[in-house]
């Protein structure tokens, strides 16, 4: 990794990765398929920075990445998930997928902590690993399509809300939404099951697991002198695909959520830190669905509950 000043203004960030992976899985039914993966990458990284002024920069950037499936997803056997009664069906099948990252960013730093930027991005993937619906008897499999494409804004914010002599001066706000459009293309034979169905069907759709938009809000209250940290932060997403079926059979969506958490931290004695947080406040429902000739069924729905947690770190 290299970083090195081009000029006064302009500054080079770079380098490249190397990685290996061997992954491998065996059923103890010798006549079937090992499921195995074994990769060389090179993941290159090119960052350039320029200073429009001692505070505000633009930066561009492309970087190489990649996802890897997991041991169940490369499975040379079926496994069951007890939480939702699926079958999980192995796919020694499945390859790694490679991600071209290209990003480009106005940044603003306002002052300590404080900061506007705008980022605009685009995202290539290479055989990008999806969740499938096989069939009615709740079996999925995690299949690979040729490409898909991601592409966005993101907006950031983070602001003090008041100077040193303001009753708020402990008090900092934190926005981030953004805004993605992603594309798949439909294989020709399931498109042509598809408008068997619906004449009218796409030939592209969104990629799984992928929200059209995404929002975070923070409100951080944190005081040096009592030692004092509280934070309440809020996220929401946008409908995404959950499970893309075959067959002509309606694509399942995750509709959205939102989750509003809670921490609080306070020291004592300089040795003691005491700690407490709620997670999930709302405990909104998770909620799977399919929309057929315009009506909405229920695909699986259920509470994800609250989670409280108390803790406490004594330093030497």
């Amino acid at each position: 990794m290299f970083d090195l000043p081009l000029s006064s203004r302009l500054r080079f960030i770079g380098g490249v990765r190397y990685e290996t992976t061997d992954l491998s899985t065996i059923s103890q039914d010798s006549t079937v398929e090992r499921g195995e993966l074994e990769e060389q990458d090179l993941l290159p990284s090119v960052n350039l920075i320029y200073a429009l002024k001692s505070n505000m920069n633009i930066r561009a950037a492309f970087t190489k990445t990649l996802a890897r499936p997991t041991f169940r997803e490369i499975a040379p056997f079926e496994s069951f998930a007890f939480i939702n009664s699926e079958f999980l069906i192995g796919n020694p099948d499945l390859e790694r997928t490679l991600i071209d990252n290209f990003d480009l960013r106005w940044e603003w730093f306002m002052s300590p902590g404080e900061i506007i930027a705008i980022s605009g991005f685009y995202k290539r993937l290479t055989n990008p690993i999806e969740r499938t619906i096989l069939n009615t008897n709740n079996q999925v499999q995690y299949k690979n399509v040729d490409n898909a494409d991601v592409y966005g804004l993101e907006f950031e914010v983070r602001k003090q809300l008041g100077d040193s002599s303001s009753p708020f001066r402990h008090f900092n706000v934190g926005a981030n939404f953004t805004i993605v459009e992603s594309k798949v293309d439909i294989a020709t034979s399931e498109l042509e099951i598809r408008r068997a169905v619906d004449e009218s069907a796409d030939d592209t759709r969104s990629l799984q697991g992928q929200s059209p938009f995404l929002l975070n809000l923070d409100v951080t209250y944190s005081n040096s002198e009592s030692k004092t940290t509280l934070s309440l932060s809020f996220n929401t997403f946008g409908d995404r695909l959950s499970s893309v079926s075959i067959g002509g059979t309606p694509d399942v969506l995750e509709r959205r959520r939102n989750q509003l958490n809670f921490n609080a931290s306070q020291a004592i004695f300089n040795f003691l830190t005491l700690k407490f947080g709620v997670k999930n406040i709302l405990n909104d429902s998770y909620t799977e669905s399919y929309e057929f000739k315009g009506d909405e069924f229920i695909y699986q729905e259920y509470k994800l509950g609250r989670v409280y947690s108390f803790g406490a770190s004594y330093s030497l």
